[in-house]
């Protein structure tokens, strides 16, 4: 777990967005008993998600319906 965490420090500080990375070192910083550290990570992997949902294109309203020519209907 200590090797992780260590690998792990250098990915985020190599790769600052990187999502799973910072999940996991949370994990490793949780299971050596840094709760702290690991809910600190925890919060950046979960401001990193919003982040990414808020960029991606929503889904259409499955409400609204288009006719063959574009028109909401």
């Amino acid at each position: 777990t200590e090797e992780a965490r260590e690998l792990l420090e250098q990915v985020v500080a190599a790769v600052p967005d990187f999502t799973e990375a910072h999940v996991l070192l949370a994990t490793a910083y949780y299971r050596l008993k840094r709760t702290e550290d690991g809910d600190r990570h925890r919060a950046i992997a979960d401001r990193l998600r919003l982040e990414r949902q808020e960029r991606e294109p929503r889904p259409a309203d499955p409400s609204v319906t288009r006719s063959p020519g574009g028109r909401e209907r």
